[in-house]
């Protein structure tokens, strides 16, 4: 992955075919955004939709995250949804993914409720919308997958590249031999010069 102070901005991993997982996920999120936002007379169903901590349920936690507050907030979800999602996809399958996603997302906004009452009752009014939990849920994932590859070394990591610590050995390579050794070393000549396979290496001073 590459960071920006800490912040995961991007990554290596290929993907391996088109993510209709991911891609769906953008269109409801970019659908949702524009119908609440030019339909006049929507703002019940946009109410509703939203999940509340003081009466929070696996519906609305699950709804609530294709609901989005402003451009910036969509974008900036779009984004991060775009870079990490597709690689995770790719591996596991549009259907294994979209359901990770959805637990992902009811997960993450109901805990959000879950600490708003805890901790801080007096914003338990205000009501929870976004895909953060979800993506944030995609990006842990990616970056899991990456450590455990590289800590157990299970072949090609998410990137496509070969994993070193299975890197297939050739028995035809050619062993190691007393006389291949004495073959490679150099040898010095009358001279003071090093030779090696009849090569002049220059003089040692």
């Amino acid at each position: 992955m590459y960071y920006l102070f800490y912040i995961p901005i991007g990554t290596e991993a290929r993907v391996r075919q088109t993510p209709w997982g991911t891609i769906a996920l953008a269109c409801v999120s970019l659908g949702a955004f524009l119908y609440f936002l030019f339909s006049p007379g929507s703002e019940p169903d946009y109410y509703r939709f939203m999940l509340h901590p003081g009466a929070p349920s696996l519906f609305t936690s699950i709804t609530s995250s294709f609901l989005h507050s402003g451009w910036l907030h969509l974008v900036s979800n779009l984004i991060y949804l775009g870079i990490f999602a597709p690689p995770i996809e790719s591996r596991i399958g549009t259907g294994k993914f979209l359901a990770a996603y959805l637990c992902f997302a009811g997960l993450a906004n109901l805990t959000q409720a879950w600490w708003m009452l805890r901790y801080t009752p007096e914003l338990s009014s205000m009501p929870i919308l976004g895909a953060s939990g979800a993506v944030a849920g995609v990006m842990g994932t990616l970056q899991a997958v990456e450590v455990l590859k590289e800590l157990l070394g299970l072949g090609d990591s998410l990137d496509g590249r070969r994993n070193e610590h299975t890197r297939d050995v050739d028995i035809r390579e050619r062993p190691v031999t007393l006389a291949g050794q004495l073959e490679a070393s150099p040898e010095p000549d009358l001279t003071g010069r090093i030779c090696v396979k009849g090569q002049d290496a220059g003089g040692v001073g």
